[in-house]
């Protein structure tokens, strides 16, 4: 009899990772015994290989957990309801930051926008409104539908991304007037963006600048503190033009800048500055917004540090006060009142106050189209025209001076009353060089009565304001 050949009866699939006999016989025992078997033994290619997979999925996760944080929705306020535009994150240095698609801002606001790749200026217009931006820039100007034009600044410029056009969530809000609310913040900001979602975004941001104005800013108590200073209320309630939160009041020189010297010694920064701080005390009591001054002691600050307060302080009213002078015989018979607006020099005299001044402002010198800033001096300078009349018309009968009427000049300190479309006039209290107005000009009980007028000059002019603008309707700035 021919003994039957063995047949070779498979137990089990091969293997996915193959191991040796002897121990996938181990194996199938230990799993009979239902206990676990022995993890099979990786070569190096298949180590590698899952080391790879495992680094990519973690990267992958990574960007999509970084992709959710840094997203969200920026709801924009308008007329007619609330817009919600879904923000890009956007790599920005070392962060990463919600940027708005320009075509989805214009879809939401049913706006339109054009943009020149050779200049990389880019028109946005919406509601009447036109907007200016230029890339890798942070400045802008605005056309209100009155034909208005404002300069503002961006926190970040505009990005082109492969051919698309961005701007950041906050840039969006700062050109918008604040009426944007970044939903989804991260969780450490939910509670306080929700707390300014209930009050709205402009209260909020103002509540915002009032308090950390109150924790840097120098107390009239003297305590040690910085410069601008926030001038101490001593009326609770506010009567004038509620829609004028801000009011600066610039005291002309300063510590080695003595201004002009009187013929008995008498220094300007000295007038100035008491005038000031009177005028400030005495506006405390009448004008419903804040009043600051750019220095309230003996200090030096350059004409754009002055200019800078006015920007850091969203001025919407803007006095600086100046004592003037000539030279020769003429100076000591020049005497009289007279008040500034920004425009071209009006006469001789008022290119040589502009010599005294600091020199005449030039647009160029502050990054600013020569051709746009001439279109913002013919249409920004009317409220500051009205108040120097104002003034010219109250002051000089009140305290006895002669008055020499409205002039205008190219103060570098007014400057920024045209670019942001705000009543800025500059005051010359009277002629130091004169011995008479000398003895005048450093008289406190003087100052005071010159200050009181100045205030309800001012006054009168907030009153016009409020009878033009009922509850602030159409003072758009």
């Amino acid at each position: 009899m021919v003994p039957p050949v063995p047949q070779k009866i498979p137990l089990e699939e091969e293997p996915l990772f193959p191991f040796p006999a002897r121990e996938a016989a181990s194996a199938r025992l230990t799993l009979l015994d239902g206990k676990r078997a022995p993890a099979p033994r990786l070569t190096p290619r298949q180590a590698i290989l899952y080391w790879i997979v495992g680094f990519l999925g973690i990267a992958f996760s990574v960007l999509i957990l970084s992709t959710a944080v840094s997203a969200g929705v920026l709801r924009i306020e308008t007329a007619d309801g609330y817009h919600e535009v879904t923000t890009v994150p956007m790599p920005a240095g070392e962060k990463v930051i919600p940027a708005v698609p320009l075509d989805e801002l214009c879809r939401a606001l049913d706006g339109t926008f054009s943009f020149n790749p050779a200049s990389g200026e880019i028109l946005f217009e919406t509601g009447g409104n036109r907007w200016r931006f230029l890339l890798d820039s942070l400045l802008y100007s605005r056309i209100a539908p009155s034909g208005k034009i404002t300069l503002g600044e961006l926190d970040d410029p505009p990005l082109l991304k492969k051919g698309r056009l961005y701007l950041t969530g906050t840039s969006v809000k700062k050109f918008l007037g604040g009426r944007g609310v970044l939903l989804n913040p991260p969780p450490s900001l939910k509670k306080e963006n929700v707390a300014g979602a209930s009050r709205g975004a402009g209260s909020a941001e103002g509540k915002g600048r009032e308090t950390e104005a109150k924790s840097e800013e120098p107390r009239s108590d003297g305590r040690k503190a910085g410069t601008p200073t926030a001038f101490p209320r001593e009326v609770p309630k506010r009567k004038l033009a509620p829609f004028i939160r801000n009011i600066v009041i610039d005291a002309g020189h300063g510590d080695q800048d003595a201004g002009a010297i009187g013929p008995g010694g008498t220094l300007e920064k000295d007038v100035n500055l008491a005038v000031a701080l009177k005028l400030a005390r005495f506006l405390e009591q009448i004008a419903a917004g804040k009043v600051w001054l750019t220095r309230k002691d003996d200090r030096f600050l350059e004409l754009s540090r002055r200019v800078a307060v006015a920007r850091e302080k969203k001025a919407d009213l803007f006095i600086s006060i100046h004592s003037n002078s000539a030279g020769g015989a003429t100076g000591r018979a020049a005497s009289g009142m007279e008040v500034y607006f920004f425009s071209e020099p009006s006469d001789e005299a008022a290119r040589l106050a502009e010599k005294l001044e600091g020199g005449a402002f030039s647009p160029e010198s502050v990054g600013i189209d020569p051709i746009l800033w001439n279109l913002m001096v013919t249409g920004n300078v009317v409220e500051s025209h009205k108040l120097a009349k104002v003034v010219a018309s109250v002051v000089p009968a009140r305290v006895d001076v002669p008055n020499r009427g409205v002039k205008s000049a190219r103060f570098y300190v007014l400057y920024y009353g045209v670019v942001s479309n705000i009543p800025s006039i500059l005051v010359e209290l009277g002629f130091i060089s004169n011995p008479r107005e000398e003895r005048r000009l450093a008289d406190p009980e003087w100052q005071e009565r010159v200050a009181k007028a100045l205030a309800d000059a001012i006054g009168k002019y907030l009153k016009d304001l409020e009878q033009r603008y009922p509850n602030g309707e159409g003072w758009e700035r």
